[in-house]
């Protein structure tokens, strides 16, 4: 099933905040809109020659090449324009039609034509049309252009009602029969055009007549009462249609001059505020901070914080940080002043402070926002030690735990709201610098915030932070105490809490952290990308722009394994990096993940020269490295990325190289596909390196230790990693002596088990892995050739994952080798699909299918 959109719009009206390009752009990585593909016609203007065959063809006579200069000229091609000018020649009875001879003729002279003013003339020309209709119709029109460009029939009809009318409203009404009449002569008259089947919703038939309609109601007191009467008269609508809350709004407020009642002030006031709540709901931050600056603009400066305290501080907290949201950092920093001035008690002061960490966070300014963060909650009376101890942080966690083991799932979902005000401030504020902490690598400091936040949940109710710190102790259980069922547990538990309580602007934090630290432990890795689009979703619909960044970036991790093919992954990266690009938090997650990136591009064979460098399409390395004043982090992605090329390509000894300085950085309780795929990359590269003399008694005690923490992944649940397992048990059961129908059978199991997860990658890597033991063995014993079904099997894996540049190599390293066909053959990929990966199995000698 498609869906075709098509939008039309002039190109100055379209910015990049605006909802066309949030559509397209922001969206393009949500998985269910991955196939969304965009095409920009730009439609222009009639060009010269358009315009003399346009006109040629009505016109016969000699004049007409001149006619259509003037006409071009007059337009420049437009064509609303040019339409009109033949009209206006029509009207000024310089062009006419000869029945008799069934043609138009030019009566007037050039001269005569070329004095006319279409722009304004085009104007008087409707307006001439629109004086002509019947006064009913024309009264109508006038309402119509103050509703907008398109309109509801019924919205219209409550428009033009004089009922619950104050006195003194102006006559812009017409009697409710009248008005499908006034519809009907409107479209007859091509001024209206219905936009939808049922005819209950209308358009005017160009911009330019609704523009006119709109001007012919002078500018001051007139449009000020007319706006005011219509706005007054759809209020009662407003209260059952939202969409109608912002026209009502917007009409009042061009009205405004014209209330002079204390008690209809504050009544337009509070319906500026229900728009900006609404808006700020929808995530319309620039739109909310506009009805929130015209509500301000209502009070009496001179007294609103005195007689309005409540009403004042409200509209300036919500200001604060709809500007604050939207990236006007300057008005906001002068709101939060005046909030920070006039507030009466410290927790009045709280939403100011929040947008002020938020735009310090957004700014890059993280020890600035660590410290204004310690400033509040130390004036909160709560205060958090900027450099907690270890000790200190691990004791009140492990206390925090005990409490936490006491309570049932039932009763953690019992748990009452938090209402305190002191705890939902402190909680706030802690929430708000996390994102600095974690920039800063303060994470002591994180723990001891989320292990405060678990207490205060199971001491004083639920608030929006509980179910992400209920996640964080998950993570604790996973990776401190290897307790994986009882972190699923906890895991599972906080997504049902958010569920439940339904605190939708912080299920973005949530969802990263699960699928971060937790549940690829204990399910397949490729259903962690969707939660993770969708957090990159929430996260910019709710302003949390540096966790959507991070999330977003994070699923790129999952993408090589979940995506069958390696242009379908590279498809979807160069999608994630698009829409990053569009954010100003996603300048390092953008730098981290680009080499994954320029990987699959080299191993699709699109890399610049060597295939082992991180040098292309998607990134130079040394530039960005050069770029850089803080490496580590950095360094620690790109040299996986080159190990792992350098795996791919054969390099042993460069890639047993980088393992040393890159295991050090990696720990043992870090689960990742990026890290595990690591960790079993290495323990091939330390068994190769084994096999060729190199320090092999420590080679081979490390790539244990490997096989070990890849074993151990495995039994807690990690169907991802089992096919890891079973090459590493065919390498070892190689380097012991096994028998060859055990080892071949584990590799076999190997290639089906990753087919089934659809994790292509891993097949191939098992597929290379069996070859290469064929070939040592036969090396070994200066046998028979190589049998065809390997080779076969592995290329042919290989091309379906369109590994392209490995193939290339493959075929390269392996050409002088005697194998029973010739590997520069056309090679007869299996036709099977994934869903059924024993087909793939059905050349191997030995009746490998029992075997398994």
């Amino acid at each position: 099933r498609s869906i075709l959109f098509v939008l039309s719009y002039r190109h100055s009206d379209v910015l990049t905040s605006h909802a066309k390009e949030a559509l397209f752009c922001e969206k393009q990585s949500d998985n269910d809109q991955e196939r969304i593909r965009t095409h920009d016609i730009e439609v222009r203007n009639l060009d010269r020659c358009d315009v003399v065959n346009m006109i040629s063809g009505i016109i016969k006579l000699s004049g007409r090449t001149l006619l259509s200069k003037i006409a071009y000229e007059k337009t420049q091609g437009n064509a609303f324009f040019l339409v009109q000018f033949l009209q206006l020649l029509k009207a000024e009875d310089l062009l006419t039609f000869k029945p008799d001879e069934g043609k138009w003729v030019l009566e007037g002279t050039l001269d005569e034509v070329a004095r006319i003013d279409v722009s304004r003339s085009v104007l008087k020309s409707i307006d001439n049309r629109v004086h002509k209709l019947p006064c009913h119709v024309k009264s109508m029109l006038i309402v119509a252009a103050h509703l907008g460009f398109s309109f509801d029939r019924k919205v219209l009809k409550k428009a033009m009602s004089r009922e619950n009318d104050s006195d003194g409203a102006p006559a812009a009404s017409v009697e409710t029969e009248d008005i499908d009449d006034a519809i009907e002569l409107s479209a007859q008259a091509s001024l209206l055009f219905s936009s939808d089947d049922d005819s209950s919703t209308f358009c005017f038939m160009h911009d330019r007549i609704q523009q006119c309609l709109f001007r012919m109601v002078d500018d001051g007191e007139r449009r000020d009462k007319l706006c005011l009467t219509i706005g007054n008269r759809l209020r009662g609508m407003s209260e059952d249609d939202s969409s109608l809350r912002f026209l009502v709004a917007d009409l009042l407020n061009k009205g405004r001059k014209q209330i002079t009642d204390g008690c209809e002030l504050m009544e337009l006031v509070a319906i500026n505020q229900s728009a900006a709540k609404t808006s700020e709901a929808r995530a319309a931050y620039s739109t909310a901070a506009h009805y929130l600056r015209a509500a301000i603009e209502l009070l009496d400066p001179e007294t609103k914080w005195s007689k309005n305290y409540h009403l004042t501080h409200d509209l300036y907290a919500s200001l604060a940080r709809a500007t604050s949201k939207c990236g006007h950092f300057m008005e906001c920093d002068a709101v939060v002043e005046v909030v920070l001035d006039n507030a009466k008690d410290v927790y009045d002061k709280q939403d100011a402070i929040l947008a002020r960490i938020y735009i310090l966070e957004t700014q890059g300014r993280h020890q600035e926002c660590i410290s204004l963060g310690l400033s509040a909650l130390a004036e909160l009376g709560d205060p958090l030690n900027a450099k907690p101890s270890k000790l200190g942080v691990l004791l009140r966690s492990m206390r925090t735990r005990e409490m936490l083991k006491k309570r049932s799932d039932a009763e953690m979902l019992s748990l009452p709201r938090l209402t305190d005000r002191k705890q939902l401030a402190v909680q706030n504020i802690m929430k708000q610098m996390s994102a600095a902490m974690i920039e800063l690598r303060m994470m002591d400091l994180l723990m001891a915030r989320n292990e405060r936040l678990m207490r205060y949940t199971l001491l004083h109710g639920v608030s929006e932070n509980s179910p992400a710190a209920l996640a964080f102790f998950a993570s604790i259980e996973v990776l401190a105490f290897k307790q994986l069922k009882r972190g699923t547990e906890l895991a599972r538990l906080s997504q049902r809490m958010q569920e439940k309580y339904k605190y939708e602007a912080t299920e973005c934090g949530l969802l990263l952290w699960i699928h971060k630290a937790i549940l690829p432990w204990a399910q397949p890795w490729r259903e962690s990308v969707e939660p993770l689009n969708r957090s990159f979703n929430l996260g910019i619909k709710h302003g949390e722009s540096f966790y959507a960044c991070l999330a977003l970036g994070m699923s790129i991790e999952f993408l090589p394994h979940v995506c069958t093919t390696l242009s379908e992954t590279e498809e979807k990266i160069r999608s994630v990096c698009r829409s990053l690009a569009q954010y100003q938090e996603s300048k390092k997650t953008r730098l981290w993940y680009r080499c994954t990136w320029q990987y699959i591009l080299n191993l699709m064979g699109q890399g610049d020269g060597d295939p082992t460098e991180l040098e292309g399409e998607a990134i130079h390395e040394k530039q960005v490295m050069d770029n850089q004043t803080n490496q580590r982090g950095l360094s620690t992605v790109y040299g996986i990325a080159k190990f792992q090329l350098a795996f791919h390509f054969g390099l042993t000894a460069a890639a047993a190289g980088r393992i040393e300085s890159i295991g050090k950085l990696v720990t043992e309780s870090m689960l990742s596909p990026l890290i595990t795929t690591f960790k079993f990359m290495s323990c091939l590269v330390l068994i190769d390196a084994a096999g060729k003399g190199y320090h092999r008694r420590r080679c081979l005690a490390r790539a244990r230790r490997f096989f070990k923490a890849i074993e151990k992944i495995a039994d807690d649940g990690c169907v991802d990693a089992v096919p890891l397992c079973r090459v590493l048990e065919a390498e070892f059961a190689l380097l012991s002596g096994g028998k060859d129908e055990i080892v071949f059978a584990l590799y076999d199991t190997a290639v089906v088990n990753a087919l089934e997860n659809g994790n292509m990658m891993f097949a191939c890597i098992a597929s290379e892995r069996a070859f290469l033991a064929q070939r040592a063995q036969r090396q070994t014993a200066h046998s028979k050739p190589l049998s065809k079904s390997l080779w076969k099997r592995m290329i042919g894996l290989h091309v379906r994952w369109q590994a392209y540049g490995k193939v290339e190599w493959l075929t390269d390293a392996y050409s002088g080798m005697e194998i029973d066909m010739n590997p520069m053959d056309e090679i007869n990929i299996p036709s099977a699909s994934l869903s059924d990966p024993e087909d793939l199995m059905s050349e191997l000698p030995g009746e490998p299918k029992s075997l398994i």
